[in-house]
C-alpha cells in the first residue's frame, strides 16, 4: 500500500495527469529523437525547371547536327512510377549533311526520392517488343570533360535493329546497373540531400555495332563542346 501511495504521489506531483517522472523522461526522449531524425532528412539540393527551361539547354544546332522534336522514339514505361521517376522528358532526332541520324532522349528528375530509380533502356525496349542481344559497359571520354561510365546495348524488333548508347547520372555519380543506382542514392542521402537522376540516351539505326558506336560517341562529344554549363551539368556532370 505504502508503495502504491507513493506512486500516486508522484503522479499528482508532475501536475495530476497521471504521468510518472520515468514517463516524461521517455516522452522527452522521444521528442529529442524525432527531432534529430527530422534534422537529418535529406534537402533538395537543385531546384526544379521547367521543361522550357530543359528544353533550352539542349542546342538544337551544333556541328552540322540539326534537330526535330520526335514522338517517334521508345519512351520510359507509362505507369505511376514513371510519374515520379520523370519530371520532364524531351526526345529529339538530329540529322547531318551525311544523312547521319541520332535519335536522343533525355529523361530529367531534380530530386531522386525513396525507392524511385530511373528506368533503364533494357527495360523499355523490352516492353516495346525489342529483344535485347547485348547489353555491356563502355566509357565515353570527353576532352576537357568527365569521363562517363556508360553502356551500349543491341536491341532488336521485327522491324528494325537499334544500337544504343546511354548512361545514367544519379548526383555525381555514372551508376552502370540497379544495384549501383540505389547505392548512390543512399550515399547522397546519408550526405544530407537528395540528389537529382537524369537518363541520357542516343542511339542509332544501323546493322552493326561497330558501325553505330563511334558515331554515338562522337555525337556525345559534339554536344558537350556546344552546350550551355547548365546544360552540362543537368548531361554531364552533376
Amino acid at each position: 500500500m505504502g508503495e502504491v501511495a507513493s506512486l500516486n504521489d508522484e503522479s499528482t506531483a508532475q501536475g495530476g495527469f497521471g504521468f510518472s517522472r520515468r514517463s516524461l523522461l521517455m516522452g522527452c526522449a522521444l521528442l529529442a529523437t524525432g527531432g534529430v531524425a527530422r534534422a537529418r532528412m535529406p534537402q533538395r539540393r537543385y531546384p526544379y525547371i521547367s521543361k522550357a527551361q530543359l528544353e533550352a539547354m539542349l542546342p538544337k544546332l551544333f556541328r552540322g547536327w540539326h534537330a526535330a522534336d520526335s514522338g517517334a522514339l521508345i519512351m520510359p514505361p507509362q505507369d505511376e512510377l514513371s510519374k515520379k521517376l520523370y519530371e520532364h522528358i524531351v526526345t529529339r532526332v538530329y540529322s547531318n549533311d551525311a544523312g547521319e541520324a541520332v535519335m536522343f532522349l533525355v529523361a530529367y528528375n531534380s530530386r531522386q526520392i525513396d525507392e524511385v530509380q530511373v528506368h533503364r533502356p533494357e527495360v523499355c525496349y523490352r516492353v516495346a517488343g525489342f529483344d535485347i542481344l547485348s547489353s555491356t559497359p563502355t566509357n565515353v571520354a570527353i576532352p576537357g570533360g568527365p569521363q562517363v561510365a556508360s553502356r551500349v546495348v543491341e536491341a532488336q524488333s521485327m522491324q528494325r535493329k537499334e544500337n544504343i548508347l546511354y548512361w545514367t547520372r544519379v548526383g555525381k555519380k555514372y551508376p552502370l546497373n540497379w544495384g549501383e543506382q540505389r547505392i548512390a542514392m543512399l550515399e547522397d542521402n546519408v550526405a544530407g540531400y537528395y540528389p537529382d537522376g537524369v537518363l541520357v540516351r542516343m542511339s542509332s539505326i544501323q546493322p552493326r555495332i561497330e558501325d553505330a558506336l563511334p558515331k554515338l560517341k562522337r555525337f556525345a562529344n559534339d554536344l558537350w563542346a556546344s552546350t550551355t554549363p547548365a546544360g552540362r551539368r543537368i548531361i554531364f556532370q552533376g
